[in-house]
């Protein structure tokens, strides 16, 4: 049986949860890479009007060091550890608050948060609106949805890219022939105009790979984040 799943699951959760009912890089066969979501930094109104760059926005934070916070949707998410690579990167105090889904982006724009780190889509209506001021995303590229606001990568912060890939696996003992059928379905899938125009319009960036690719892209991420966990200081949960 096929399933799609975040990136977090396989990269993130091994790292920051000490009990799982699975191995991450054991278990599972990759498919193909699906989609990437990027992730987007924005502030409120408890930021001064005048604030509307990532680095004002540093520079504020080092000002204010107690109302320097920000929200995303859980401790232990690869939002958070954005945040914290960020403040690490830019030597700032940022106070990490922990909200249950995206009910953080209300906090903000009603001036009791300073920040938001979040997925675009969600996000998005309120950047348009203008309750929100985006800063930063944090794709290996600028995003279709966001195409005036600059990526980290951008602004000098080679380090902090960041994306949730969804993928398509199946269990390690699957034959390979079926791999290679699945992988090959769902890449001709996504190839598709009606599949590719419904990612993007939920600012999800459609992508496809090979098996060959997606399993080193985990087991490098896997990597990558398990460092980034350990340097943030963050304690392993039951």
């Amino acid at each position: 049986m096929a399933v799609l799943t975040p990136a977090s699951m396989l990269v993130i959760y091994p790292h920051v949860y000490r009990k799982l009912n699975y191995d991450a890089l054991n278990d599972f066969i990759p498919i193909t890479t699906v989609c990437d979501v990027s992730f987007v930094l924005t502030i409120g109104p408890m930021v001064p009007a005048h604030v509307q760059t990532l680095g004002e926005f540093i520079a504020w934070c080092k000002a204010n060091p107690g109302r320097a916070s920000y929200g995303t949707p859980g401790a232990g998410s690869m939002l958070h550890f954005v945040g914290a690579m960020l403040a690490r990167a830019a030597s700032f105090e940022f106070i990490h608050v922990p909200y249950a889904g995206t009910r953080g982006l209300q906090d903000v724009m009603g001036g009791q948060l300073a920040a938001s780190i979040n997925t675009i889509g969600p996000t998005l209506p309120h950047v348009q609106s203008g309750g929100l001021r985006a800063l930063a995303t944090t794709g290996p590229s600028r995003s279709p949805s966001l195409p005036n606001v600059p990526t980290l990568k951008e602004l000098g912060y080679h380090d902090l890219e960041a994306v949730e890939w969804f993928g398509v696996f199946v269990p390690a003992k699957t034959p390979r022939e079926i791999v290679e059928k699945l992988n090959v379905t769902a890449r001709d899938a996504l190839s598709t105009n009606e599949v590719a125009s419904g990612l993007t319009k939920l600012s999800f960036e459609p992508t496809g790979c090979t098996p060959g690719e997606f399993a080193r892209l985990v087991k490098s991420d896997f990597a990558r984040w398990g460092g980034i966990v350990q340097a943030s200081g963050f304690k392993p949960e039951d």
